[in-house]
């Protein structure tokens, strides 16, 4: 029984500890790397929002910053 008990905890944890690091990598402003959409059935659908997330906020801000270009040459 407490072998099971440790595998459940590792297989919970585990991934919350790559949504955690990959939630830290986005608040570093790393957009470029994406989740591991395969964290685990329990979690797979969290890290593929997450990750659908990053890189709609990644193609956000690829257009403002061409926008900004765009009206930098303009002035």
């Amino acid at each position: 029984a407490l072998g099971c008990s440790r595998y459940l905890a590792r297989w919970i944890a585990a991934p919350l500890e790559r949504l955690s690091a990959a939630a830290a990598r986005v608040g570093r402003g790393d957009l470029e790397t994406p989740m591991d959409a395969e964290a685990g059935l329990a979690f797979g659908a969290v890290a593929r929002a997450f990750d659908s997330m990053r890189a709609e906020l990644r193609r956000s801000m690829v257009s403002r910053s061409h926008l900004d270009q765009l009206i930098n040459s303009l002035g």
